[in-house]
């Protein structure tokens, strides 16, 4: 199976992980967002208008009432 791109979202140890494991397999594209908190995965048919109305809405309804602030959001375009 030929994997073009691995994207992840995670730890820092297991981000180290993905990467030393895509440079043994010769593996060109990488996205790493490691450390973060409760990102956003926006994909192509998404309504842009209602991804940013949401997210702000994640943002705010829980501030300060909880600890799961939505700090971070992942696009494809």
């Amino acid at each position: 199976m030929k994997i073009e791109k691995v994207a992840f979202t995670g730890s820092t140890l297991v981000g180290r992980k993905v990467m030393e494991a895509s440079a043994k397999s010769n593996l060109k594209n990488v996205t790493l967002e490691l450390g973060g908190k409760s990102p956003n995965i926006i994909f192509d048919h998404a309504d842009l208008g209602q991804v940013v109305n949401w997210a702000a809405f994640g943002i705010l309804s829980v501030f300060p009432s909880r600890v799961g602030l939505r700090l971070m959001s992942c696009a494809s375009r």
